[in-house]
């Protein structure tokens, strides 16, 4: 009975001391929750280490499969893709991930496509495609920055090459009233033309069209708007003209790079 009766005693004597230890964690120490009693904030774990990740996604909304697999993705330490470190195709699938880089890298990333198939790098020779990270820049690379508690994530669009412009680049003769057209695009509905010389601060004309064709700073027909009033054109100087599409969801699907004209 005694054998017993001391048994008890230390049973309970163990209990005691083990829901005082108990309490004493998870009142004061924050054992289980990771926070202190006293401001509540996160107490890292220090065995715990996060590896930087960078995740691409290729979204090729209107294109086909194997101009996906066209597609060159370049990062490089300059916007203007002059100094690629890396370079590769998506022939795998449209998503692929590194865990090469370290928290607070900086670089740029810039997507073209192949359209002559021939398996010659196009960086920095008539891109046609475009990047999206944070902000949009059809002919340079878009910044991105590893970031160091989560995964990097950057959505690359496939933009489709707005063809048949016309007056081509390098056209002469154009009257100071230029005719501007260029090709449907199917899934794209409205353009956006920008025309400008390289001396003047601002754009000469800017205009939404709801077509293909439009004659210069005449936005009264179709459904047109001027988001830039135009500007006469001087005769005696070089300017140019872009083009960007948008598809009824107003995301920028298509473009057209910088043309040059003189009137």
């Amino acid at each position: 009975m005694l054998c017993m009766q001391t048994k008890n005693y230390y049973f309970i004597r163990a209990f005691a001391i083990s829901l005082f230890l108990f309490s004493l964690c998870f009142f004061t120490a924050g054992c289980l929750n990771g926070k202190t009693a006293a401001n509540e904030e996160f107490v890292p774990m220090p065995y715990i280490r996060f590896d930087p990740v960078l995740t691409l996604e290729m979204i090729n909304k209107f294109g086909t499969s194997d101009e996906t697999e066209l597609c060159e993705v370049i990062f490089s330490k300059t916007a203007d893709m002059s100094a690629p470190f890396k370079r590769f195709r998506l022939n795998r699938g449209p998503r692929v991930e590194f865990s090469e880089f370290a928290a607070g890298d900086v670089f740029y990333v810039g997507a073209f496509i192949d359209l002559s198939r021939d398996l010659v790098p196009t960086y920095g020779v008539d891109p046609v495609g475009g990047a999206y990270a944070s902000d949009f820049d059809p002919d340079n690379g878009s910044k991105v920055e590893i970031f160091a508690d989560r995964t990097t994530e950057v959505e690359i669009r496939i933009l489709r090459p707005i063809s048949g412009r016309s007056p081509t680049n390098g056209y002469f003769g154009t009257a100071q009233i230029p005719s501007f057209s260029w090709n449907a695009i199917t899934g794209i509905g409205r353009f956006e033309i920008t025309v400008y010389d390289k001396i003047s601060a601002a754009p000469e004309w800017r205009a939404l069209i709801y077509g293909n064709s439009i004659s210069y700073g005449k936005t009264c027909a179709g459904g047109t708007l001027d988001l830039i009033k135009a500007e006469p054109l001087e005769a005696d100087r070089k300017h140019y003209w872009t083009l960007t599409g948008f598809d009824s969801n107003n995301q920028a699907w298509a473009y057209g790079k910088e043309m040059s004209f003189l009137p």
